[in-house]
């Protein structure tokens, strides 16, 4: 979407759904424009409230075999190693496991969609030693994802599913939007299975109305049509702010490039930070991000960004180098020069080691020697 040189992935085009965070998509997801919307929301084999599925895992790459089991609770998290959002949510995922493990909560990353299958994977895992603290394994020829992704009609990776003590799957979504608060209701024995599921369907509803307004929206802007793009932004954020959160960057985005318009681009980007982005950290990231590396903009906010990427921080924690990261450039652009080589340095430490975490010490050191200057 972004003309920029954005490294956090955000996928509005195409299957525009929230949680689609990588190139997984179902082939109904590949065809959703030309069917009708009551076609593509039609209700779901798996869904919230109905019981989960087994596992079907060919090896066990990390951590002791797991088979759901009644009285205990489960995040079954489908991700890929080449999937970028999916290795941010890596740490999130270990700190929940380690915080939450002794009051019964299991963790496993099922990895489905690996380019060189097992060899990739068990390269991938030792190279996160304990960063990565919970189970992972490696999908047995897909029946995993066909049980689970597929017969709920999840579109893209990572994908969550939470399944509570009595069997029955209780949330589905992005493990970096709303899963700290649903493992809490669980376990309080407060979560209400019956809201969730409406609000459930309520989404696969909205995200099917989406589908075809994406495709309107990536022709208006191919064709140069600001305002009629404009029109169709508004018309899906208008469908539910909050599901469809990773409209307000398209919007932002027009109002701040195609339209010249930063004082009305960053009122509304303060809206979507005190409200329908408010618990997205991903769709947090993406907007800081964009507000301080899009070449197209012509005023910038870093304070802003600072202020987007610092409740990214509280919502996840003190674990992901992504995030330091762009608390480093978001510090850097607003004067802070200390606090962004110490954010840099930590981003250094939680990099994965090799290409990622030398990419993180390149821009240590070119903060360091921009000081020095």
């Amino acid at each position: 979407m972004s003309r920029s040189s954005v490294l956090l992935v955000l996928w509005l085009a195409g299957v525009a759904a929230a949680g689609v965070s990588a190139s997984v998509v179902s082939e109904d997801a590949q065809n959703a424009d030309a069917q009708p919307a009551s076609t593509v929301a039609d209700q779901p084999a798996v869904e919230v409230g109905g019981l989960a599925p087994k596992l079907s895992i060919k090896k066990w790459v990390r951590g002791e075999p797991v088979a759901i089991e009644p009285g205990k609770v489960y995040v079954i998290e489908f991700w890929a190693t080449w999937c970028t959002p999916c290795r941010r949510a890596i740490p999130h995922l270990s700190d929940l496991q380690e915080k939450l493990g002794p009051k019964g909560v299991t963790i496993v990353g099922i990895a489905s969609h690996e380019h060189k299958g097992l060899a990739d994977l068990e390269r991938f895992v030792e190279r996160q030693g304990d960063r990565m603290s919970y189970a992972v394994g490696l999908d047995d020829e897909g029946r995993s994802d066909h049980d689970w992704m597929a017969a709920s009609k999840s579109e893209g990776i990572p994908t969550a599913f939470v399944v509570d003590r009595s069997g029955r799957i209780a949330w589905i979504g992005h493990p970096m939007s709303g899963l700290d608060r649903v493992l809490e209701e669980v376990l309080a024995g407060t979560f209400d299975i019956q809201v969730e599921a409406v609000l459930a369907r309520r989404t696969r509803e909205i995200r099917a109305k989406t589908r075809p307004l994406a495709a309107a929206y990536t022709e208006a802007r191919r064709s140069g049509d600001s305002e009629k793009a404009m029109s169709i932004v508004d018309e899906i954020l208008r469908l539910d702010p909050k599901i469809n959160g990773e409209w307000s960057l398209a919007k932002f985005e027009l109002l701040a490039v195609d339209m010249k318009d930063p004082e009305r681009a960053n009122r509304f980007a303060r809206q979507c930070i005190a409200s329908t982005i408010h618990e997205n950290s991903e769709d947090l990231l993406n907007l800081a991000w964009f507000m301080l590396d899009e070449p197209g903009l012509t005023q910038r906010d870093p304070k802003l960004a600072l202020r987007a990427a610092q409740r990214a921080e509280e919502l996840t924690g003190d674990r992901s180098p992504v995030v330091h990261m762009v608390l480093a450039r978001a510090m850097w652009m607003s004067g802070d020069k200390e606090g962004a080589m110490k954010h840099q340095q930590r981003a250094v430490e939680l990099a994965d080691a090799g290409a990622d975490r030398d990419q993180q010490r390149k821009r240590l050191e070119e903060y360091k020697k921009r000081a020095a200057e």
